[in-house]
C-alpha cells in the first residue's frame, strides 16, 4: 500500500474520491449550501436548484424526475443511490449563536472551562453586533 503498511493481501475497495469532490470539493454541494445560507431570499428549493444546475452532468448526481417541486436530489454512492430530502437544510446548517438559556446553563457550571466557553461565545456575539450579556 502507498502508506507503507504491509497487509499480506490485497484489499479491493471502491474509490469514492469523485463523490467526496461532489459533496465537499470546490463548488461542491456543501460550498453551495454555505453560499445559499448567506443569501437573504434563499430557500431549500433554490439550494437544490443550484446543486442540480451546477452538477446535473456529474456521473454520481441523480436527478429525480418525480420530485414534483420537492427540495431533493440524489447521489450514487458506492452502495447505491441515496436521495437527500433538503427540506430544512438551510435552517439546520445556519450558524446560530446558542440561546441565552443555553449560555446561562453553561455559565452556571462548576467547570471553569465551560464558563470560559461562554465568555468566548459572548465576545463573538458582541463582535457580530449582538448583545454581550447572558
Amino acid at each position: 500500500a502507498k502508506e507503507g503498511v504491509a497487509l499480506g493481501q490485497d484489499i479491493v475497495f471502491a474509490d469514492n474520491a469523485d463523490v467526496v469532490a461532489l459533496l465537499d470539493g470546490r463548488a461542491g454541494v456543501l460550498d453551495i449550501l454555505d453560499e445559499e445560507i448567506a443569501m437573504p431570499k434563499a430557500s431549500d428549493l433554490t439550494f437544490v436548484t443550484k446543486v442540480l444546475r451546477g452538477h446535473s452532468k456529474h456521473s454520481r448526481m441523480v436527478v429525480s424526475r418525480f420530485s414534483s417541486g420537492r427540495a431533493c436530489f440524489g447521489v450514487n454512492h458506492f452502495a447505491g443511490d441515496v436521495t437527500y430530502d433538503c427540506e430544512g437544510f438551510l435552517e439546520k446548517n445556519a450558524d446560530r449563536f446558542p440561546s441565552d438559556d443555553a449560555l446561562s446553563l453553561l455559565n452556571s457550571s462548576q467547570m471553569q472551562v465551560l464558563r470560559d466557553v461562554v465568555q468566548v461565545l459572548l465576545n463573538e456575539r458582541q463582535a457580530a453586533g449582538g448583545g454581550g450579556d447572558v
